[in-house]
């Protein structure tokens, strides 16, 4: 299928470039570029894992409640914790990340500029559109800081089943690029 055009996206509100190295079901390789002052990544966390590694510049990275202050050539690998990338510094960060599983990523992340780009997340960072975010959380596998576990699973996962009542699927595949691997399409019948 043709993917031209959707290799890089752009974040209005925190002003990162993105530009996908490799894509698979398994595994995503991604170079952001992280804006001089920019505005905070949401704080966030998801199953399996992301590798920053910097190129060039300092990317803040806080774990948990711990600041990773990383520069040229350092890394660090989030696993299950919360976190978020910033950049403070008065130069650009490129970051190089690798995130498994990657479909899972590589669909987060382009609902997530995509709804920046549409206005639907405030300028905070947080959704507005909170539908559309159900749907990609995938019944709360992706959860943004704030309320318990408990509570997020079963508020995204009612909220997914409105979403897809609502028609939202196609707002989030719009986003998608054709040959991305759709959550409710790869689901097996029991």
């Amino acid at each position: 299928m043709e993917t031209a055009g959707w290799d890089v996206i752009d974040n209005p509100i925190t002003g990162e470039r993105l530009r996908f190295l490799e894509r698979s079901s398994e595994r995503v390789v991604m170079e952001i570029t992280f804006p001089a002052g920019g505005l905070p990544v949401v704080k966030h966390r998801h199953p399996g894992f992301e590798r920053f590694q910097v190129e060039s510049g300092t990317l803040d990275l806080t774990v948990g409640d711990e600041l990773k202050r990383l520069g040229p050539g350092e890394e660090f690998t989030v696993t299950d914790e919360f976190h978020f990338p910033a950049n403070s510094s008065g130069e650009d960060a490129v970051v190089h990340i690798t995130g498994e599983p990657g479909a899972f990523m590589e669909r987060g992340l382009r609902v997530a500029f995509g709804l920046a780009r549409d206005g639907r997340v405030r300028p905070d960072g947080a959704p507005r559109d909170m539908l559309s975010l159900a749907l990609v959380s995938e019944r709360g596998k992706y959860q943004i800081a704030g309320p318990p576990r408990w509570l997020w699973v079963s508020s995204m996962t009612v909220l997914g089943w409105v979403a897809v009542l609502a028609g939202r699927r196609r707002l989030v595949e719009s986003y998608w690029p054709p040959d991305l691997e759709r959550p409710w399409r790869t689901r097996s019948v029991r």
